[in-house]
């Protein structure tokens, strides 16, 4: 069962929209300006839907479009699994596919920076056979908040954090390798969701981390 809900803001409760076994829904239409790339989040969050791992969700966005457009994809635990600056002058839809467990995934539509835009987004979900992961890993990825510190003795001490959630046998690599924002010599440290330290690294591509580790079989989904 799918469950699409709409929402406009986070200061306001879900109303459930529609319940079915599969099909698709329109978000509420919105026209909005300086929502600073879907960042402004007072009014930008426009509906969501319940659905299971391994299913396919289409977003399109070209209906009543107009400027161009930001559009972010969140799960529950704030894991973003898409990121989307859409000129409505050439319009196209996008696909995720789920990969946690049966949770909501919410859809926020902006605007580039300052500028003004308009949509209505329509949700198309196809759901999995079975409410389990594919035998094949999904993959994909996403940008933590950038940063800037220093005298963090090894990225113990006024550090930067960047939450995501890892399943069993679930494999991450993290890495600025070829990126052009890393100055100075970068420490990573990634911490399970009792605070263990899982592993670390300092450098790994010159002065950039890289890091990369799999979740061991045993341990259960955490952020």
């Amino acid at each position: 069962t799918i469950k699409y809900f709409d929402k406009l803001s986070y200061e306001s409760n879900f109303d459930l929209l529609t319940t079915v076994t599969s099909g698709s829904v329109s978000c509420p239409y919105y026209s909005l300006s300086n929502t600073l790339n879907a960042n402004n989040y007072t009014k930008d969050l426009l509906c969501g839907i319940y659905i299971c791992s391994n299913s396919l969700v289409t977003f399109n966005p070209c209906n009543q479009c107009t400027g161009t457009l930001v559009l972010l994809v969140e799960d529950t635990y704030q894991i973003q699994y898409a990121n989307k600056t859409i000129p409505c002058s050439s319009c196209q839809s996008f696909t995720i596919n789920t990969i946690e467990d049966c949770q909501i995934y919410y859809i926020r539509g902006g605007c580039l920076g300052s500028t003004q835009c308009s949509s209505q987004i329509q949700i198309t979900a196809i759901p999995s056979p079975f409410p389990t992961p594919s035998p094949t890993p999904s993959t994909y990825s996403f940008n933590c908040p950038g940063y800037s510190t220093y005298s963090t003795s090894n990225a113990l001490f006024q550090y930067s954090t960047c939450s995501f959630r890892l399943c069993s046998s679930n494999k991450i690599t993290i890495s600025n390798c070829g990126g052009t924002n890393c100055y100075g010599n970068q420490a990573l440290r990634l911490y399970s969701s009792s605070s263990t330290l899982l592993t670390s690294t300092i450098g790994g591509c010159g002065t950039c981390a890289y890091l990369s580790y799999t979740m061991p079989s045993s341990y259960s989904c955490q952020t």
